[in-house]
């Protein structure tokens, strides 16, 4: 295709796009369908007799925003492989909204956001997140419906201003590694997942573009009835907020924490690490976990 079409091609779309209704807040068109996922011992032994995840249990409910947090080797990205259903668990016992089962029966209702980017590069914002929404929303809606949802989700994470922006590789520059974070979040929002993982969403993101992606997530759990759960690397206290619960891992993939994020400083108070003054609960958590306190 000559390159005159395809700007022929790109316009027709964005006046398409622009006599759509623009809704100010993101929702869940597809369904009303909520997962809760309860674990008890979960356990990961590799072929080779490793054991890299043992005695997780716990439970993630739809409406609330979950952290998972723990140092290196702790199962972290593990345990969402096993949320996403990518892996099986060798041992113990997982059940969704109260039945046994395993979450590779639901992985059209599962949004898996990885470390990666997994976009088409030449492809601009825009027309990665439209792809995305073509390809996996149901049939019965509408094309319409579909694009106002890929309003939505553009309009919330702050890219409508680079909707149109190619994502860019190492030869031909792009947007930004923080932008190129936003569209796999939105590639996989788009979706309309009842369940989210996402490993390390705000890794190379600035402070404030860490702090609005949060906040963003914890209103899709808590507005949306979603499911989400998301690895994130010792956050700053404003952002550690915005988790209704913590799930902390220790060496070895061991549960050390998990329940509400408010009662997480009366936990180790209780056990014998009261929170120091002016010191970030999660980086004096996982110092406690890895045995340097």
């Amino acid at each position: 295709m000559s390159e005159r079409l395809v700007r022929q091609s790109r316009a027709a779309e964005e006046e398409e796009f622009n006599l759509l209704r623009q809704p100010s807040t993101l929702t869940t068109p597809k369904q009303s369908f909520t997962i809760d996922v309860q674990f008890n011992n979960l356990q990961l032994t590799l072929p080779n007799g490793i054991c890299i995840m043992q005695g997780v249990t716990g439970e993630l409910q739809g409406g609330q925003f979950t952290a998972i947090m723990g140092p290196s080797g702790a199962g972290k990205s593990t345990f969402l492989s096993l949320l996403s259903g990518k892996t099986e668990p060798t041992g113990g016992k997982l059940t969704v909204n109260g039945e046994e089962a395993s979450l590779k029966d639901f992985r059209e209702l599962v949004g898996f956001v990885p470390q990666e980017d997994i976009m088409l590069r030449e492809l601009t914002v825009e027309e990665n997140i439209r792809h995305s929404a073509l390809m996996r929303l149901p049939t019965g809606l509408s094309h319409e419906e579909k694009m106002d949802r890929v309003y939505q989700v553009m309009e919330s994470l702050d890219l409508l201003h680079i909707r149109n922006s190619i994502i860019g590789d190492e030869i031909v520059r792009g947007i930004s590694g923080g932008q190129r974070k936003r569209v796999n979040v939105a590639m996989e929002l788009v979706a309309d997942p009842s369940l989210l993982a996402l490993d390390e969403p705000t890794s190379g993101l600035d402070s404030t573009t860490s702090s609005k992606l949060c906040e963003t997530l914890c209103q899709l759990a808590l507005a949306g009835g979603v499911n989400v759960a998301a690895v994130i690397h010792q956050p700053k206290i404003e952002i550690l907020e915005k988790f209704t619960n913590v799930l902390l891992l220790g060496v070895g993939g061991k549960t050390v924490y998990m329940g509400p994020t408010k009662n997480m400083t009366d936990y180790f108070t209780g056990i014998g690490f009261p929170l120091p003054s002016q010191m970030n609960p999660a980086d004096y958590y996982m110092d406690v976990i890895a045995g340097i306190i």
